[in-house]
């Protein structure tokens, strides 16, 4: 904030507001898009964690999700949950460093909803584009699994009633 207020160039990009308004701007593993599809889920257990967790994930408090659905040592999302952050933050890493998003000039309180943070930490209404297009990507990463994962649960739902 100093070198900001200064005029001078910020130098540093990692800082914990960045974390909370852009890496992890819906909870670990940016669940938002992973709820929103859960909500719309033909399994009745998925449909109703995504409902539960709806509200809270857009405040950056996904543990009914991480631990409902469960993604916690779950084979299906293992691969988006643990990947799709790192591909994220290099995303968000060379958007700063190459000047298109300007970078964190201030902590925001943290549990924002998605674009309000990296607003306020940035002063950069490109930042917040960048945080739905963060989202949008890890919707990409999420979806296939999370077809594959509905369909067992599917199964499983229609198994138990036959």
């Amino acid at each position: 904030m100093a070198n900001y207020a200064a005029g001078a160039p910020v130098d540093h990009i990692f800082t914990f507001g960045l974390f909370y308004a852009v890496l992890q701007v819906t909870g670990s593993g940016l669940t938002l898009d992973l709820v929103a599809m859960m909500m719309r889920s033909r399994a009745k257990s998925l449909k109703s964690i995504g409902t539960v967790g709806i509200v809270t994930s857009l405040f950056g408090i996904n543990e009914p999700i991480i631990f409902g659905a469960p993604i916690i040592l779950n084979p299906f999302l293992f691969i988006p949950f643990v990947f799709g952050p790192l591909v994220i933050t290099v995303i968000t890493y060379l958007s700063m460093t190459s000047g298109l998003v300007g970078k964190p000039i201030a902590g925001p309180p943290g549990f924002l909803p998605p674009g309000v943070g990296a607003f306020i930490m940035t002063l950069d209404w490109k930042c917040v584009v960048l945080v739905f297009v963060n989202l949008i990507i890890m919707t990409l990463f999420y979806y296939p699994f999370f077809k594959m994962m509905g369909a067992d649960e599917l199964k499983k739902e229609l198994g138990e009633k036959a």
